[in-house]
């Protein structure tokens, strides 16, 4: 059961709306910025878009031993078991491996606040929130500042961490005859746990071998497992072995590494397991178009975000009857809405205009005709409204 500590504030309708004029600026700066992050987006986009056609149409694929120098400076496709021959070590636990990486997980038992608030709108404008500190134990790699928490006293955390974090990368990663550059060793990704012994205990360091304790696969440092207090730590040690991968890169030698294209993206993929140049460029063509739709949302929403921020003043003047600032909330809200989906569509269609001038013409032709529905909806609402 985690740990609570409630807290009661008010705050009146006058400092509130001085708030929310305040907020205004914020607001604008949010609308502003949505702009230029749905035009950037669009043309990169594009440009990702054209550098992996222009790549799909020039890769060449290889066998990756021995490297062909008919084929040095070009983009080249491959697959094969990647190792090395180095063994990397943690110079303070002493932990080694033969392995591409070596990576230390070092996670100390700390306080974590949780803040839940609920506002609740009183007659007249003000408004009370009733803000809830939940403080857990938890298992955290970063330190936690207890310092900031609300209440610190009774859920301290060590000021600094005994052990951190680390990660070591083999210099010389090799597929066949080809090095592949850093960038492309550090995407593999598939691991597996190194399991610590007795050994590894005695080789550590006076101040931590009195205390240290094999425990799950790894070190323990602590009174007691079984009930951990706030300040122990547990290490866990993992690595990545040989695997078998499919590399998209250009070719320099027997180096594997960035291939700059003409449309503007470097080219330089890898991907677990064998697999084909075209489900390596269709997997990459997949994740740009995600990438597109989710800083589409992203600027759709700053500026939706910025509007109701530069339009909370009437909410807040609205909420001296609170059931008048809830349905005036959500009428700001739909406005805020209508006004936001059609001005990103048209930001969207003109910088397709730019890059892609027929669908974006296409688009634009749509944007119109929203904002025609729109005003034709606002002309029929206000006729009904019409006395006779």
């Amino acid at each position: 059961m985690a740990d609570q500590f409630r807290e009661v504030t008010r705050e009146g309708w006058i400092s509130r709306l001085g708030g929310a004029v305040k907020g205004v600026l914020g607001g604008g700066v949010l609308f502003l910025i949505s702009f230029p992050l749905l035009w950037w987006n669009e043309g990169r986009a594009v440009q990702t878009y054209l550098s992996l056609q222009e790549g799909r149409g020039a890769v060449v694929a290889v066998q990756p031993d021995p490297p062909d120098p008919a084929n040095d400076q070009r983009l080249v496709h491959l697959s094969g078991l990647a190792t090395t021959t180095e063994t990397l070590s943690d110079p303070l636990l002493g932990v080694s491996a033969q392995a591409i990486r070596l990576t230390r997980k070092a996670e100390t038992l700390q306080w974590v606040e949780e803040k839940k608030s609920e506002q609740r709108k009183k007659l007249g404008g003000s408004e009370e929130t009733v803000t809830t500190f939940s403080y857990e134990k938890e298992w955290r790699e970063n330190l936690v500042a207890s310092d900031s928490f609300k209440d610190p006293s009774a859920h301290q955390n060590p000021s600094t961490l005994r052990i951190e974090s680390a990660s070591w990368q083999a210099s010389d990663v090799r597929l066949g005859g080809f090095q592949l550059s850093d960038r492309l060793a550090s995407k593999i990704a598939r691991t597996e746990s190194v399991p610590l012994t007795q050994e590894v205990i005695d080789r550590l360091p006076a101040e931590l071998h009195g205390e240290a304790r094999l425990n799950d696969l790894g070190l323990y440092m602590g009174a007691d497992p079984g009930s951990p207090a706030v300040g122990d730590v547990r290490v866990t040690f993992s690595k990545v072995p040989p695997a078998d991968v499919s590399i998209v890169a250009q070719q320099s030698g027997n180096r594997l590494g960035p291939f700059q294209t003409r449309a503007g993206d470097p080219l330089e993929m890898l991907e677990a397991g064998i697999v084909s140049p075209d489900g390596m460029f269709a997997s990459a063509e997949k994740a740009n178009t995600m990438l597109t739709w989710f800083l589409r949302v992203l600027g759709l929403f700053l500026m939706f975000l910025g509007l109701m921020l530069m339009m909370r003043p009437l909410r807040v003047l609205a909420d001296v009857v609170p059931l008048i600032g809830t349905l005036a909330g959500i009428g700001l809200g739909l406005i805020a809405f209508a006004v936001a989906a059609p001005l990103s569509i048209l930001t969207i269609a003109l910088a397709w205009i730019s890059h892609r001038p027929f669908l974006g013409i296409g688009l634009l032709i749509l944007c119109g005709a929203t904002f025609f529905f729109l005003a034709v909806r606002v002309q029929k609402r206000r006729a009904s409204l019409a006395p006779a």
